[in-house]
């Protein structure tokens, strides 16, 4: 029988892992008539270490903004193990913005905003729940495994059965996000060149996928809530 049980959790595990709630990621964000350019791909490279990476973005303008929607799922690094994802995706952000903002034409001390559309993660919490014939407590749980929680128990008319749940946050879709970067044109006079500062980075949600999910309660029956994801 034990080793029925561990097949049986086994299977259990490996069906929650396996469960699939995503939208379609290809959202319209942001939903407005925004007059895209073509998808562009932007390689930048880093001085004083090796290694590139790129990104695929598209821009415009919009009621006099600059606006910059970028592909994160296109994103690729090589020869840089040294330097963090996060790391790269700053320098591409900012060398992005210098090759869409046409910031040679402003006076130094000139301030414009740009626009970063992107796309987001929202998540629900799928749940199986197991059955004990027999006490049972979990005798541990590593940190990077599901949520175990503690075994209680249910009742059905006059059977009361001992349970435990496995949780597994599961995406149950897509919000659209922007950061509006304050930038402002500065003159370099190391280089004698104008060049871009950035002032502020604030973050901003553009849309919101809260909600019922797709997933349903085993137990209650109802549709588990949809958290929004964040725009950081």
């Amino acid at each position: 029988m034990k080793t029925n049980r561990i097949f049986v959790l086994t299977f259990l595990l490996l069906l929650l892992f396996s469960i699939n709630l995503e939208a379609d990621p290809n959202i319209n964000c942001p939903d407005e008539e925004i007059n895209w350019s073509q998808i562009t791909e932007h390689e930048s490279n880093f001085d004083y270490f090796p290694g590139s990476a790129s990104v695929s973005y598209s821009s415009g303008i919009h009621n006099g903004v600059y606006v910059i929607k970028v592909d994160w799922n296109t994103f690729s690094k090589s020869n840089s193990p040294s330097i963090s994802d996060d790391t790269w995706k700053k320098i591409l952000t900012f060398d992005i913005i210098k090759r869409v903002v046409n910031y040679q034409s402003f006076e130094p001390g000139t301030i414009f905003n740009v626009e970063f559309y992107y796309t987001r993660e929202c998540t629900t919490k799928a749940q199986i729940v197991l059955n004990l014939d027999v006490q049972t407590s979990v005798y541990c749980c590593p940190g990077n495994s599901p949520v175990v929680n503690e075994i209680r128990e249910i009742h059905e008319g006059q059977i009361t059965h001992k349970v435990y749940s496995i949780y597994k946050d599961v995406i149950c879709g897509y919000k659209c996000c922007k950061k509006v970067y304050v930038c402002k044109v500065i003159y370099d006079t190391v280089y004698n060149i104008k060049d871009i500062q950035i002032n502020s980075i604030t973050p901003y949600s553009v849309t919101s996928c809260s909600g019922p999910s797709n997933n349903i309660d085993c137990i209650t029956g109802l549709p588990t809530p949809c958290i929004d994801g964040t725009c950081d």
